[in-house]
């Protein structure tokens, strides 16, 4: 059966296909990626919003699937310019969030690696799933990244070696155990969501979770 994310003709597909067209800039720098993931109803819509539109009140609709939209604003050091990055929100099944994670299409591919950050969304009204969502997607991104740099590496280039150092250098220079810890290469960020729902439950529960924060 074909793979839905190969689907010709999906919104979807059309802005992946239109992603890879605008890639690169006029002034060769790339399109900023960024991916939000976690499991279902786990708030991703609603964080995704309030970052795009921080005065719209209505709550957004849930997602199902992939979802994708772009943001623009004025070049840091160029105003006639517009820097844009490209937004998806993997939701949907947890089977589904397997499948764009695992493909070449979507998901930290080689044109997308250098800019990429992922934010993976944990919701702390559901405590027993934090630590594994956390885990699950971490790892999820660790396979997918050892798959895209080893492409990059069997054509003899140094751009993971260089990600990976520079990742390093900017973290952890001072820090002893920087050689003990596994460099990415790329931004990760964990959000945490519905704190309102967090805030009064047990102490005991709260500063597990703070510890579980910690472990990752």
């Amino acid at each position: 059966m074909q793979s839905s994310i190969r689907t010709p003709g999906s919104i979807w597909a059309k802005s992946i296909q239109e992603s890879s067209e605008n890639a690169k800039k006029p002034d060769g720098r790339s399109d900023g990626v960024v991916y939000f993931v976690g499991p279902r109803s786990s708030g991703k819509s609603t964080l995704l919003n309030r970052f795009l539109y921080p005065t719209r009140i209505e709550p957004p609709k849930p997602s199902e699937g992939l979802e994708y939209t772009y943001a623009r604003k004025p070049a840091a050091f160029d105003h006639e310019r517009k820097d844009m990055a490209h937004i998806y929100e993997i939701g949907g099944s947890k089977e589904f969030g397997e499948e764009i994670a695992r493909g070449d299409q979507v998901f930290l591919t080689a044109k997308q690696v250098t800019t990429a950050v992922v934010v993976v969304v944990v919701d702390l009204s559901d405590l027993s799933a934090v630590l594994p969502t956390a885990l699950y997607w971490l790892d999820q991104i660790k396979q997918k990244l050892t798959s895209t740099y080893e492409k990059f590496e069997k054509k003899g280039l140094q751009l993971p070696e260089q990600m990976r150092q520079r990742a390093k250098s900017k973290l952890y220079s001072g820090n002893d155990d920087k050689d003990a810890v596994y460099h990415s290469g790329i931004s990760i960020v964990i959000a945490a969501t519905k704190y309102d729902m967090f805030k009064d439950k047990d102490p005991e529960q709260k500063k597990m979770v703070c510890r579980c924060g910690d472990f990752i």
